[in-house]
């Protein structure tokens, strides 16, 4: 799902990004667990010293996680100078591994950080694949040291923690058996179960009473394939690199256990024509077997939603209600066809959404004071995310409702299709510690 905040231009992701404290907040972690795969765009390719000693196959064998030890074959090709690196020691590799007991064979990023002597700091994701009795894959992060030996393989070796998106501190032991390079096969040559990635576009149409004020197409994906970014080729052969992304639309997005890749750029999205979706490793290249396609036809969702109202229950609970926005191919919220969402925002000052709903089929929605015991499920329907009334900093809020379509089962495309608003029936309220008061700006 989608915030409801718009990104009108590049620019202005790129900025949410930096500044916002919401966001924040949820990037600093992400980049405190993806830092060693946080580059963009080409590295210089060159060998580290003449050898390059953590190249080939290596076995990490790892306990704790399970009853019995786990040995994950890890394939690491050439390591690469880090392009952002302060030291200059820094150096980034893609590969693969290998999962024990399914033998599936998933995209690998590596970081190593040169200690001298042969030594070696590393951190090292893959997404793991156990038998499908056995649960569903799971991204796992090897953090430790390398120690390598001269010109000996043998004699390398490496142990440390590991951490996953349910478990951290498990240790794990490598050693070294060849420094061949290891073609990788594609993701999709034998698709691993249980591994997704399909890429979307899709529009915002913001209107202002009658008048589309704002247009923007955007582009993006939910995978659990480790990656460092998505490139898109657009239907006229524009390249565009789609940077990680999370918002409080989607806080199961981790970067632990599920990546999510966002960007919104002015003006409609090219009607009927493909967009080409691909994975990227850790060097920016092209990740074998991810590339997907989507394709996005129009926006058919008119009126968005409109004569919104507002009450203030006893308990602080605002309970709002709207006018149904009219049924259309790929909207019909009541046959589970599209959806409502409402987004709650600082008014005076901007900012991140504060308080979001998502999913909602029916025309209406009660936003909680407080957690109540089935937070997040939402009443009558949906979710809800972000804050509670009762959380929001004291101070003026504007409120929107938005409508979001699928595309026309008789068309291709994937995800969704449009959301739709209506500036001017936007509700602005005072949130205070006695409750809630709305006004009219």
């Amino acid at each position: 799902m989608s915030s409801i905040k718009r990104l009108p231009n590049v620019g202005r992701m790129s900025a949410v990004l930096r500044t916002q404290p919401f966001r924040l907040a949820r990037i600093l972690a992400a980049v405190t667990f993806l830092l060693p795969f946080t580059t963009a765009g080409p590295v210089v390719a060159g060998a580290h010293n003449g050898v390059d000693d953590l190249r080939g196959r290596w076995e990490f064998v790892v306990s704790d996680l399970v009853d019995e030890p786990l040995p994950f074959d890890i394939f690491i090709n050439d390591l690469e100078p880090d392009p952002d690196s302060e030291t200059g020691n820094d150096y980034l590799a893609a590969g693969c591994m290998r999962s024990p007991d399914s033998g599936a064979t998933t995209p690998m990023s590596l970081r190593a950080t040169d200690l001298g002597g042969g030594d070696y700091d590393l951190s090292l994701l893959s997404t793991a694949v156990p038998p499908p009795s056995n649960g569903e894959p799971y991204v796992i992060q090897f953090l430790g040291t390398v120690e390598t030996n001269g010109r000996g393989v043998p004699d390398d070796v490496a142990g440390g923690t590991i951490r996953t998106g349910w478990f951290e501190g498990g240790e794990w032991s490598g050693t070294h058996h060849d420094r061949r390079r290891t073609h990788c096969p594609p993701v999709d040559e034998i698709p691993p179960p249980g591994l997704y990635f399909q890429g979307d576009v899709y529009v915002h149409h913001g209107y202002e009473g009658d008048t589309v004020s704002h247009k923007a197409y955007l582009l993006e994906a939910y995978t659990n394939i480790v990656s460092n970014g998505m490139q898109v080729i657009l239907p006229d052969g524009t390249v565009v690199i789609v940077p990680f992304y999370t918002d409080i639309f989607s806080p199961h997005v981790d970067f632990i256990s599920e990546f999510r890749y966002l960007e919104s750029y002015p003006g409609d999205a090219v009607s009927g024509e493909p967009y080409e979706f691909t994975l990227l490793d850790a060097l920016g290249d092209p990740i074998a077997g991810t590339t997907r396609t989507d394709v996005w036809t129009g926006c058919l969702t008119y009126p968005p939603p409109q004569g919104l109202f507002a009450s203030v229950a006893q308990g602080l609970d605002i309970e709002l209600s709207w006018n149904p926005v009219s049924s259309v191919s790929g909207f019909d919220p009541a046959n589970e066809i599209g959806f409502y969402q409402i987004g709650i925002w600082p008014w005076e000052w901007g900012g991140d959404t504060q308080y979001g709903a998502s999913g909602i089929k029916s025309p209406e929605h009660v936003i909680p004071w407080d957690r109540g015991p089935n937070w997040p499920a939402g009443d009558p329907g949906g979710w809800d995310y972000g804050n509670a009334l009762s959380e929001l900093e004291n101070g003026k809020y504007q409120l929107e409702v938005e409508a979001f379509s699928e595309p026309d089962p008789d068309n291709p495309g994937s995800g969704l299709e449009c959301a739709v608003w209506d500036s001017a029936e936007n509700l602005f309220f005072t949130k205070s510690e006695e409750g809630i008061t709305f006004f009219t700006p």
